[in-house]
């Protein structure tokens, strides 16, 4: 079953975010996972959820691989960096599949 890490951030440097997007997608990919949604076009139609700047979602091949890639030595400078760039909620969710 697919796992899904799902970002709901507020961006306020955008210059270190293309920084860590740019570090993470290499090691996204090998953690076999790939990102399906990365958007700033956001609707919210229902609720009070707060209103972020971008709205992240990466696929990876279970909750457990999504989990050991946010747990993982490799990605503690890069969390550094998203944390110095952005804001906001993450969570991990299982897929239907």
């Amino acid at each position: 079953m697919s796992g899904y890490i799902l970002a709901n951030l507020d961006v306020s440097d955008e210059a270190t975010f293309a920084l860590y997007r740019e570090k993470v997608v290499p090691l996204i990919a090998q953690f076999g996972g790939e990102t399906v949604i990365n958007t700033e076009d956001v609707a919210i139609r229902e609720g009070r959820a707060p209103p972020r700047r971008r709205v992240i979602c990466v696929r990876f091949p279970s909750s457990e691989t999504a989990h050991a890639f946010l747990d993982c030595d490799a990605y503690k400078p890069l969390l550094a960096l998203r944390l110095a760039a952005a804001g906001g909620d993450v969570i991990i969710v299982d897929g239907l599949d």
